[in-house]
């Protein structure tokens, strides 16, 4: 029988900016308790969660007994250690490295006439996918400098809400995906 060790990491939105910052110690590492010989898998989220009696080193020790939930300040996150069964450490932190607009309006003013990603690290970017509320996929922009003009099939499509999916990679070369919405006005 396994029991399972549940840490629980928090994560921090400036929504001002439509920035986030997000934290990479989300492995999943098999722990032996070398008392009972249990062991306990854990995976990486906000709090942790345990069935016995268990001992995470830090500065000091913090002591868990069964049903006990520890929330771990920001900023201070479990990652595995080579003497204890897990170690507090620092953990990589990433900046999103883009922006968008929430809206744009196609309408040759030159004002927010199309509609694109800002990459603030253009060596992060993969790819852009749009689609429209149906799920049907509109344009996929392939490159940091391509933009959508609010067109599909050199047609005009109608002003509605659009949906996006990006990929990009993180500071630690993980690739990633994001997922949003838009506005297109007329």
């Amino acid at each position: 029988m396994r029991d399972t060790l549940l840490i629980l990491i928090l994560f921090v939105f400036n929504f001002a900016s439509a920035q986030k910052t997000n934290s990479d110690c989300t492995d999943n590492f098999v722990l032996s308790n070398t008392e009972s010989n249990k062991i306990y898998t854990y995976n990486a989220q906000n709090s942790i969660t345990t069935q016995d009696n268990y001992s995470i080193s830090a500065s000091s020790d913090i002591k868990m007994k069964a049903g006990n939930v520890i929330v771990l300040k920001p900023g201070t996150y479990l990652k595995k250690g080579p003497l204890y069964l897990a170690k507090i450490e620092a953990c990589t932190i990433c900046e999103q490295t883009f922006s968008f607009p929430n809206f744009f309006t196609p309408n040759g003013d030159g004002f927010n006439d199309s509609w694109k990603v800002d990459w603030f690290d253009s060596t992060s970017f993969s790819a852009v996918s749009i689609f429209d509320r149906y799920g049907k996929l509109i344009k996929v922009l392939q490159n940091v400098n391509d933009s959508w003009d609010g067109t599909s099939n050199s047609n005009d499509i109608s002003s509605s809400d659009y949906w996006f999916r990006l990929k990009y990679v993180d500071c630690n070369g993980n690739s990633k995906e994001y997922k949003s919405h838009f506005s297109l006005k007329r």
